[in-house]
């Protein structure tokens, strides 16, 4: 919340999303009137769309998925969500995938539109040397230093990625790796892994204060520089895919063309895992060893190193469709009608 005022507290009202109790939703719904009301992947609380729509709303569904996982625990609620789902007029979803999954819980099949992921499209222009350029030089990254990022790391990942990264290191002395947490509350448990180790290491929040880099293990510990570190990167392991928890977004360190390691847990970007490994832009590893292996093959030839990430780069240019501006598209098409209905005023 303190990060959407700093940036868009200018631009926009904010407010604290309202906990979905009926009594909660129906104070907030007379404080506020809402033409179109987005909502984001699966985040489908039943009390707030039933209202909006009561009140008049046009709600969209944008960037839509739903995972197996999910979907089942879904179907047995299917008279809970089957009206939620019918209340929205329109819902832009990832694939076809997920287009059948919300449509046998009860959207309405013509309402659901195939736009592919926005998350995509958003990255396409994100990525920028210059800035990646004044980074490493502020690490003091010197040309003849590998990096290694290993981002969105979740309970049970510390472990056999520090291992595989220690291999590596024994055979890259000047490699520098940064350890990015998926959650804060983990940064202790990196730290004590390291320190079991005897590794030194620094936090992230100290360099941000003018701290200078000595050591050549960092440990992320706050919200924010992920995606740029990814831009120093010369090879990325994603998290959250070691151990079953859905993988996070691939595409990020795909971006900057930067070849892309992930676990075989990837439910949540199913899509970007299927393009990157199709178009051998990034690679599955199932454990420490298979990390080590792969991460070491891709250190030791600067060719294939480069080759891989431009394959990655171009599965993200493949891939992003367009689909951001499709669904900016379908607000605006939804803020048209409502206001040609509306009884709010202009």
């Amino acid at each position: 919340y303190a990060r959407l005022r700093s940036s868009l507290g200018n631009m926009c009202q904010s407010m604290v999303f309202p906990l979905d109790f009926p009594q909660v939703v129906s104070r907030v719904l007379k404080s506020i009137r809402v033409r179109v009301y987005g909502s984001i992947e699966t985040e489908l609380w039943p009390n707030l769309i039933l209202g909006l729509k009561a009140q008049g709303t046009r709600c969209c569904l944008l960037n839509g998925r739903i995972s197996r996982r999910s979907f089942k625990a879904y179907s047995r609620l299917k008279g809970l969500f089957s009206p939620v789902l019918g209340s929205f007029s329109r819902l832009c979803v990832i694939s076809n995938t997920y287009k059948e999954r919300l449509t046998l819980l009860g959207a309405r099949a013509d309402d659901v539109i195939v736009t592919g992921n926005a998350k995509f499209e958003a990255l396409m222009n994100r990525s920028d040397p210059l800035k990646a350029g004044k980074l490493k030089e502020r690490l003091r990254i010197g040309d003849d230093t590998f990096v290694f990022v290993a981002g969105s790391l979740r309970s049970g990942e510390d472990r056999p990625v520090i291992e595989a990264l220690c291999r590596l290191k024994s055979r890259f002395p000047h490699l520098v790796i940064f350890l990015v947490p998926r959650h804060l509350d983990r940064v202790r448990d990196i730290q004590a892994t390291l320190g079991k180790r005897g590794l030194g290491f620094q936090l992230w929040s100290r360099l941000e204060l003018g701290q200078r880099r000595t050591e050549d293990w960092v440990v992320v510990d706050v919200i924010g520089p992920l995606y740029d570190l990814y831009g120093v990167s010369d090879v990325s392991f994603v998290g959250g895919s070691l151990v079953p928890k859905g993988g996070q977004n691939l595409m990020e360190p795909a971006s900057w063309g930067c070849p892309v390691l992930f676990g075989p847990y990837t439910e949540n970007f199913s899509d970007a895992a299927s393009i990157l490994k199709r178009s051998e832009g990034g690679f599955i590893v199932k454990d420490s060893d298979e990390l080590y292996d792969q991460a070491l093959t891709l250190f030791s030839d600067s060719g294939l190193r480069k080759r891989v990430g431009r394959k990655a780069r171009m599965a993200l240019e493949t891939s992003s469709m367009g689909a951001a501006s499709r669904q900016a598209s379908v607000i605006l098409e939804q803020l048209d009608m409502a206001r040609a209905g509306s009884s709010y005023g202009p």
